[in-house]
């Protein structure tokens, strides 16, 4: 019984490596950063003007990549690549600035720019306008759109900006922990409110002041 017990959590210790580079690889796939790896190899020579690191964007079929995404932003073109633990084989590619088509739009989650790749069936990738507008002032006269330089956001917008998201966030989840588990076991224990309110707005802000330090 010892050694069933022992092989029961030896087991899936082994296979997590396995199982979690075969996700890697799948949403590899899915995102399209495969396809761009080829169709736009990297240019190690190309020096970076400005990196942000611990970006968040998504690509290809809705693949949410939160806070593992470098952008560079160099003469050539845009550089894109990703922390190795979350893609093993996601290797950086580098697109041509004048292959790079600039779509603004508000989101649900604040404004997003949609960079969609020339040449490229991918769909694109999108990134929050702060992240975009970092990129398009370390290099204007490259950048592949049109209109006045953005200036640096102020303190107040970004406060407000992240605010907004937090409260919606919070709200969301509470809810969630109040009605869920009343629908599907409404005579057992339930979670306290307090616990219920308190637990994810303090694990929200958390979140919610690293967004903070991105956008300034």
């Amino acid at each position: 019984m010892t050694q069933l017990a022992h092989f029961i959590w030896v087991v899936p210790i082994l296979l997590f490596p396995v199982l979690w580079f075969v996700i890697c690889t799948l949403l590899g796939i899915l995102s399209g950063w495969y396809s761009l790896m080829r169709r736009f190899p990297d240019r190690p020579e190309e020096q970076a003007v400005l990196k942000l690191s611990r970006q968040s964007g998504s690509m290809g079929l809705g693949v949410s990549m939160r806070g593992i995404l470098s952008l560079s932003s160099c003469t050539w073109g845009l550089r894109v690549g990703m922390n190795r633990l979350f893609g093993p084989l996601h290797h950086n590619f580098l697109i041509p600035w004048e292959q790079i088509d600039v779509t603004r739009k508000d989101g649900f989650w604040g404004p997003r720019v949609k960079l969609r790749f020339a040449d490229s069936s991918i769909g694109g990738l999108t990134i929050p306008d702060y992240a975009a507008n970092k990129l398009w002032r370390s290099i204007p006269e490259r950048w592949p759109e049109a209109g006045p330089v953005p200036g640096v956001e102020t303190r107040s917008r970004s406060i407000a900006i992240v605010s907004r998201q937090w409260l919606v966030a919070t709200i969301l989840a509470s809810t969630f922990f109040l009605v869920v588990p009343r629908l599907v076991a409404p005579s057992e224990a339930q979670i306290p409110m307090a616990v219920a309110i308190l637990f994810p707005a303090i694990l929200l802000g958390l979140f919610s002041m690293i967004e903070y330090s991105r956008r300034r």
